[in-house]
């Protein structure tokens, strides 16, 4: 891999994490247009080198929240009662435990079997699907927040997005609005269970790398794709979450069935 690939699949990664069009997705199709034949064990070592710079990203741009969230929590400690940021913590955590469970078990099983570009292709049309469906059919009544059932829903979608092709920002906003969450603010609880779900995964892998079991490419090449990643992640948040005061998600989805009937239309 050269430097000129790595920044490429650096600001790749960050743009479509936060968009709703799947990064890992889009990591499977250019790595098959530039023609890189990178093994396992390397692929796992580039990925999560890719994913530190947007977990950094996540965190420079909501560091009042995070700020916030840690005094809730401090305060709800010192007078044993709950607080908003108490509610929000515990929903964050109970999002983030079917993701655990599912990478845990089977992140093999799925960089082995749906690791190609005609599941990516499915996936990305399914993907295009929810979004259009989750504007076009939201509760009614809309609210601010979830309670522990929805964010537990929220994240089993989540969990469901370790499938290459699945959008995890697409995936999460989409069933927090099915659950009548406005939109911006699905998309503030999808961009802050993120931390907590890719802290946990750059965990595991670091674990494998300990262990052997994952390699990692020249540092020089980790630390290119490092910055094209954070770099483009937080502009890419920070415009998405300017965009979706005013607009659908749904211009995302024709984007999407585009790539998706492109992609099924060349794997066969």
């Amino acid at each position: 891999m050269s430097f000129f690939e790595a920044i490429i699949l650096g600001i790749i990664q960050g743009l479509t994490e936060f968009l709703p069009v799947s990064s890992s997705g889009h990591l499977v199709i250019f790595e098959k247009l530039l023609g890189l034949e990178i093994d396992a064990t390397s692929q796992k070592g580039f990925d999560v080198i890719l994913h530190f710079g947007t977990l950094l990203a996540i965190i420079f741009y909501f560091k009042q929240d995070l700020v916030q969230i840690f005094k809730g929590l401090g305060k709800a400690l010192k007078t044993k009662s709950s607080n908003p940021e108490l509610a929000l913590f515990k929903n964050l955590i109970i999002a983030t435990i079917p993701a655990l469970f599912v990478g845990f078990f089977f992140s093999d099983f799925l960089d082995q079997w749906f690791r190609n570009t005609t599941t990516v292709a499915i996936m990305l049309f399914l993907t295009g699907l929810l979004l259009t469906l989750s504007e076009k059919f939201p509760k009614q009544k809309q609210k601010k927040k979830l309670n522990l059932k929805e964010a537990f829903f929220v994240g089993c979608a989540q969990a469901c997005a370790l499938i290459p092709g699945i959008s995890r920002s697409g995936a999460t906003i989409s069933m927090a609005m099915f659950q009548g969450v406005k939109r911006e603010m699905a998309a503030r609880f999808a961009f802050l269970m993120a931390i907590p779900a890719i802290t946990a995964a750059m965990g595991y892998v670091l674990l494998q790398a300990h262990a052997g079991k994952v390699l990692f490419p020249h540092y020089t090449i980790l630390f290119m794709g490092f910055i094209a990643s954070f770099v483009s992640s937080y502009l890419c948040v920070k415009f998405l979450m300017y965009f979706i005061q005013k607009h659908s998600l749904s211009v995302f989805s024709w984007y999407l069935f585009v790539v998706s009937g492109v992609l099924l239309v060349v794997s066969m």
